[in-house]
């Protein structure tokens, strides 16, 4: 799996982040990911069904994030060609900060 949007440590602001994950089919080890089994989390939170999710990869816009610091987890399983039957997990953690304009009235 690769992150290729939000960068960690990327500011984000009110409106959001916009995530985009790939998941290669051309692994050298002949390891192949399960799209379905895709799991985004901001913040221990199920954010998946916000996302489009395809056999390549997912896209979508994240938002709800917190003032500060967020983490956003992405999750996804598959297939070992050495042990059919077998799954491994894959997992990434990006941080993000979530910065609002300071003019923002937040009374």
């Amino acid at each position: 799996m690769e992150v290729v949007a939000p960068a960690p440590g990327a500011q984000i602001g009110v409106d959001g982040v916009e995530l985009l994950v790939r998941f290669p089919s051309d692994d050298p080890l002949g390891e192949s990911p399960l799209a379905e089994t895709f799991r985004a989390l901001l913040n221990g939170a199920d954010v998946t069904d916000s996302l489009t999710t395809g056999q390549n990869g997912a896209y979508g816009q994240v938002s709800g994030l917190l003032e500060g610091e967020n983490v956003l987890r992405l999750e996804i399983f598959g297939r070992t060609p050495w042990r059919p039957g077998s799954l491994f997990e894959q997992a990434r953690e990006v941080r993000i900060r979530m910065r609002p304009p300071p003019n923002l009235d937040r009374g």
